[in-house]
């Protein structure tokens, strides 16, 4: 993360006896990725920057009775193979996340350990159920049903 740190002289207050101010300016990123791992932050260098990758990401509607044979065989097979791309994207995450693979690795040991420190809790409170202190002389006493 870029920070811009900029330092004004400002006139000395008796009161607080402040002699400068620091103004903190923090860029926002452009673009903000998630993965798996973490997260990745790009930075543009100008608003500019930002609109000319905008705009290229719109793609204009094609006219595909103007094109001529070669053309129009081309561009559906480029629509093929970006919606079998996109499939293929949408069912490895499917099969990824059934089989356990993005998740992470000691996510089972973890879950197991909390479970075994519930039924210990658990035994415990099950255990004491019934014992009370006795306030005088402090010997705990047993409760008769």
């Amino acid at each position: 993360m870029d920070l811009e740190l900029s330092s004004r002289e400002m006139q000395v207050e008796p009161q607080n006896g402040c002699d400068n101010d620091v103004n903190l300016n923090i860029k926002k990123p452009s673009r903000v990725l998630h993965f798996s791992d973490g997260i990745l932050e790009e930075f543009s260098e100008s608003e500019d920057e930002v609109d000319h990758n905008k705009n290229q990401m719109q793609l204009s509607p094609v006219d595909e009775s103007q094109m001529d044979w070669p053309t129009w065989m081309i561009h559906k097979a480029s629509q093929t193979k970006n919606t079998m791309v996109s499939g293929c994207e949408y069912v490895g995450e499917a099969l990824a996340s059934f089989l356990g693979i993005t998740t992470s690795k000691f996510d089972m040991e973890y879950e197991e350990y909390k479970r075994r420190e519930e039924a210990e809790r658990a035994k415990e409170e099950k255990e004491s159920q019934g014992w009370q202190t006795n306030t005088e002389n402090q010997v705990p006493v047993v409760q008769k049903y």
